[in-house]
């Protein structure tokens, strides 16, 4: 019964992943470069206009996949568990560990050696989940 719900598990996961990188990920980047593309570097974006391109930042990859039938799943699963978890999870840590973020004491230095050991196997497994799937 277990191992009927790891799909389930894996799927959810997925989901979460690239929900997490299009909010903190995607969706900024592609309001600020198709703004600085429209109206310049510096001209700063009015709410009524940034409430609208992340419609259609939300909008328009949604429609593309729903259109192609889920044949997306290989390349989204794969940006999910390779370079959303490398950006939210293996980069961070590393960050934080080279700079002491935390302090100089070993479990201050360990935690964000261990977030980004746990980013590390999180891509492994969703990575041999999807291509073995």
């Amino acid at each position: 019964a277990a191992s009927m719900r790891m799909p389930e598990v894996a799927r959810v996961a997925l989901a979460v992943q690239l929900s997490c990188g299009c909010i903190g990920v995607w969706i900024p980047l592609c309001r600020a470069s198709v703004w600085s593309l429209a109206r310049g570097l510096h001209e700063p974006m009015p709410p009524t206009v940034q409430f609208a391109m992340t419609a259609l930042c939300v909008a328009a990859p949604t429609v593309v996949s729903v259109l192609l039938g889920g044949s997306l799943a290989l390349p989204l699963g794969l940006t999910s568990s390779v370079c959303l978890t490398t950006f939210m999870f293996v980069l961070p840590g590393l960050v934080a560990f080279q700079a002491c973020a935390l302090g100089p004491g070993v479990v201050a230095r360990g935690v964000p050696l261990l977030f980004a050991i746990f980013g590390f196997c999180v891509a492994v497994v969703s990575t041999i989940d999807l291509l073995a799937g």
